[in-house]
């Protein structure tokens, strides 16, 4: 299942990837989530990952729909 939906999210993530020009996507949620990492805070590394994904999903359905 996880694999299944790797490949569709990549799949979104090259056809629209042009048009996703909101780097907090990358700069703030992907460092909250390496820095949960680092102090080994699986619950809020779990949270950044969520806030991550809510992030990206809302962006390639706006570029999308």
């Amino acid at each position: 299942i996880l694999s299944d939906l790797h490949l569709h999210t990549e799949r979104l993530w090259v056809y629209s990837q042009h048009d996703l020009t909101d780097l907090n996507l990358f700069y703030t949620t992907l460092s909250k989530i390496a820095f949960a990492i680092s102090a080994r805070d699986a619950g809020k590394a779990e949270e950044a990952a969520k806030e991550h994904i809510d992030i990206f999903v809302s962006l390639i359905k706006r570029e999308l729909l």
